[in-house]
């Protein structure tokens, strides 16, 4: 008798240990694929950005491009409804919602509205990865790993904000005062982007877009730039932008990897 009364109580010991540990793994799954889907998204917020701008300042037609990145932003959309927690879908969905209004509208944009708007969009997207990295991290207890990363993020974000002031001065940039402005702006972009890469330098340095990203403003900077070409200015922009998230992408990488397991490469279209 007391041997069955063991062998059940052992039994239903690791029936729960197994039930948590399912429950545990699930969760991490859950989280590490919703991470993957709004990386994802980042990319391709950027693609359409970029095609949606080239089409409204220049008339360059890249309606068969936005399409597939539109599709894709779909599929993706989609994915995190399914994946995400009850409580969380009607978050997912007022993303989806706000995606959608954006591939709608933004032929009838300006340019700098255009802008403003896939900036926001982005921004939107890396605050809910970031949601998940520090709930990641203090689930699983890791306070120093937290505490660089949140250092780290911070970083980002304000190069980000200060990538949007400069892009907003380019269209103005025809005037005394907007040149200055633009100036300013890539001046202080050169320092935020410095500084976010003595934080992160231990990856950084052999990145050739940071390194190119960083000689085109000490161009610019050391110019005097009494006419300025827009379209050579949006593409500085963009090899900026492109070096802040890959930066963020990296850090967000190496944390996933020491989580749980590697990310896989950003989706191809």
């Amino acid at each position: 008798m007391f041997v069955l009364i063991s062998t059940l109580i052992s039994l239903c010991i690791i029936a729960i240990i197994y039930r948590y540990s399912y429950r545990h793994n699930h969760k991490l799954e859950r989280r590490y694929q919703l991470i993957v889907h709004l990386r994802d998204l980042v990319n391709l917020v950027q693609r359409h950005r970029s095609g949606s701008h080239y089409s409204l300042a220049f008339d360059q037609k890249k309606i068969k491009q936005l399409r597939k990145v539109e599709q894709a932003i779909e599929v993706h959309c989609l994915a995190l409804v399914q994946l995400s927690h009850i409580n969380n879908k009607p978050m997912y969905r007022v993303l989806h919602n706000n995606l959608a209004l954006m591939m709608r509208s933004w032929k009838h944009s300006s340019v700098n509205k255009n802008q403003v708007v896939h900036g926001k969009m982005v921004r939107h997207l890396l605050l809910l990865i970031d949601d998940l990295m520090v709930a990641w991290l203090i689930d699983l207890e890791k306070e120093e790993l937290e505490k660089d990363y949140s250092a780290r993020w911070h970083g980002v974000i304000d190069c980000l904000d200060c990538l949007t002031q400069l892009r907003m001065c380019i269209q103005k940039s025809d005037t005394t005062l907007g040149r200055q402005q633009l100036l300013h702006y890539c001046q202080l972009m050169h320092k935020k982007l410095h500084r976010l890469s003595v934080a992160h330098s231990h990856s950084l340095a052999p990145l050739p877009i940071y390194s190119a990203a960083m000689q085109d403003l000490d161009a610019v900077l050391a110019s005097s730039m009494e006419i300025i070409d827009k379209e050579n200015m949006y593409q500085l922009s963009s090899a900026v932008s492109d070096s802040i998230l890959n930066i963020y992408d990296e850090l967000i990488g190496e944390l996933a990897e020491t989580l749980y397991q590697p990310l896989p490469k950003l989706a191809v279209i």
